[in-house]
């Protein structure tokens, strides 16, 4: 199978760099159209009307779920629909976007440090990493926005890995699909390299994390 030149550049640049670093979700897993249907799930079990896909698009993954949910349904009882959001979640499992274990495996063969730096909360990672065959023990370092109380675009979870790796801020590359992780990146002071996502970041791009295995 042949990689656009420009994914071939991209995975080139990332694995100049000692260590690397990914988001979770659409990075690692598929989360936008996962979560999209179990909150158009949710609605309909509470006879609500789910949000268009461009009112979904316009603040998923921008503002805390909550404030999402408010967003579209400013009556709602927000327990109710976190709820029912739960309850329908086993219908629509989260999608594994590369072989996590050959990833890693095929990163540690290239002596990698390898990080996980999301804005998911702590207690949701495992769950998620599951998806693609991953722990947290798999990760030299997963920091969480939860762990330094500021979610990207704030550069602080990128800081903390910089710090923890103990490697020059040079040597790190981060990779993930929105202009919130291209601008933490920025801030850090740190490579980037963007996977190809909903919005069009103007950055060196792979079509997907699965490129390194190609």
């Amino acid at each position: 199978m042949n990689i656009p030149s420009s994914t071939n550049a991209s995975v080139a640049l990332a694995l100049s760099c000692d260590a690397i670093g990914f988001d979770l979700d659409d990075t690692l897993i598929a989360t936008f159209a996962t979560a999209y249907a179990r909150v158009c799930s949710a609605a309909r079990s509470l006879q609500l009307s789910p949000p268009s896909i461009q009112q979904f698009e316009d603040i998923y993954g921008r503002v805390s779920f909550p404030e999402c949910v408010l967003e579209w349904y400013s009556n709602v009882d927000l327990e109710t629909f976190e709820r029912a959001y739960r309850e329908h979640s086993p219908r629509h499992p989260y999608r594994a976007l590369v072989d996590g274990k050959a990833l890693l495996e095929m990163l540690r063969a290239r002596r990698k440090s390898v990080g996980l730096i999301t804005n998911t909360p702590r207690e949701k990672i495992p769950a998620k990493l599951a998806v693609v065959g991953l722990t947290t023990e798999s990760f030299d370092h997963v920091i969480s926005a939860d762990d330094v109380g500021a979610p990207k675009p704030d550069p602080a979870v990128l800081h903390a890995w910089i710090n923890a790796s103990g490697r020059d801020r040079s040597a790190h590359c981060y990779i993930g699909d929105s202009p919130a992780d291209q601008a933490a990146a920025a801030a850090a002071g740190i490579k980037f390299v963007a996977v190809q996502a909903r919005d069009r970041i103007e950055a060196p791009t792979m079509t997907s994390v699965a490129a390194f295995l190609e």
